[in-house]
């Protein structure tokens, strides 16, 4: 009865949102959605039999579906996956409409923008990456002690924190140009879209020329403190500003002009 089934996700917009939305329309099913702070306590739930499916990451989810916590039931990609190779396609199952994933090789960044509803301006207020747990333990490994760790090593993208980085100059223009047309996509799909803080977490590809590749969606102030570390806020304000600062300055602009319901949700 799919009018009480759910599924979870690790919040509007990320990565094991979107992905549900497609497997959802391929099987022709409209499920309800029930969004979580993060993809640990979307599992967790999901283990626990308060949701009845996630699509989650092939790590998370491959961990959980080895130790037996979880039932898979297919790979969205075009191919199995060897951490869990009896687990077959989403095509292999007749739904090759549900086919998602593309591998990526490159850094990763993370762009935290802020759209400013009282100067009608998008501003990139910092960058970030992550640190993860046994992910960047296996990376300062050598070859040889990567080889060892063998098929019994299960990637974990737990986060340990962030780290404060740059991109190239080159780079930001198509950094805008993908922050401006997400805030007007997410104005188009529910208004009045994003207010204030939000992340567009990428890949850099190789080129010539490099690209940007987003992967998930942070609908929220940003998980690192470090932000206010990078160039980019001065460049529009003149000294670093961290997120908090710079939404309570948007607070301040929006009571100043008798305009507060508009930066209110």
């Amino acid at each position: 009865n799919q009018s009480k089934m759910q599924f979870g996700s690790a919040g509007v917009g990320s990565g094991t949102h979107l992905p549900c939305v497609l497997f959802n329309l391929a099987i022709g099913v409209e499920v309800t959605h029930v969004p979580y702070r993060g993809e640990g306590p979307a599992m967790q739930d999901l283990i626990g039999g308060r949701t009845d499916y996630i699509c989650a990451t092939i790590q998370t989810g491959a961990a959980q579906a080895n130790q037996g916590s979880v039932k898979p039931i297919a790979i969205l990609a075009e191919k199995r996956v060897p951490i869990i190779p009896d687990v077959p396609t989403s095509g292999e199952q007749g739904l090759a409409g549900a086919v998602l994933e593309e591998y990526v090789l490159g850094p990763t960044i993370n762009l935290n923008f802020f759209w400013s509803p009282m100067l009608g301006e998008l501003e990139l207020l910092g960058t970030d990456t992550r640190r993860q747990t046994n992910v960047d333990g296996a990376r300062s490994l050598l070859a040889i002690e990567q080889a060892s760790l063998g098929g019994a090593f299960t990637p974990s993208m737990e986060e340990a924190g962030h780290m404060a980085a740059t991109v190239t100059e080159s780079m930001l223009e198509q950094a805008f140009d993908m922050g401006e047309r997400f805030v007007k996509a997410a104005r188009a799909a529910r208004p009045p879209g994003i207010i204030g803080p939000f992340a567009l977490q990428c890949v850099i590809a190789a080129g010539p020329p490099k690209s940007l590749v987003v992967y998930d969606v942070s609908l929220r102030i940003p998980g690192s403190p470090g932000t206010k570390y990078t160039p980019y806020s001065a460049y529009r304000w003149g000294r670093e500003l961290s997120v908090g600062e710079r939404i309570a300055k948007e607070v301040v602009l929006a009571r100043d002009a008798g305009r507060l319901m508009e930066v209110c949700t």
